[in-house]
């Protein structure tokens, strides 16, 4: 997860004149080309797939989506700052 988010890896943060959801995709898609061991386009796809279902079941399913990113990332050693930087304040 924290990987494939530019904010959570490079913290990239984007403005809401200039960056568009699109943009953020687009940023996300490239990350995932980088790196060898996820470079591969049917995943990608996937990922894809998985978001826009989690986004078309509405506030309560990013919600939960969140809590179990904050769960994750809570019971390791490096990313529970993360947490404190990004995931706590929503």
């Amino acid at each position: 997860i924290a990987i494939l988010s530019p904010t959570l890896s490079w913290f990239e943060s984007y403005e809401s004149d200039k960056d568009s959801p699109y943009d953020a995709l687009v940023f996300s898609l490239r990350r995932m080309m980088i790196y060898p061991y996820l470079r591969y386009w049917p995943f990608a796809l996937k990922i894809l797939d998985d978001v826009k279902k989690i986004f078309t079941r509405g506030k309560r399913c990013v919600l939960r989506c969140l809590l179990q990113i904050h769960d994750t990332f809570e019971h390791t050693d490096t990313h529970y700052l993360l947490n404190k930087l990004y995931i706590s304040d929503y």
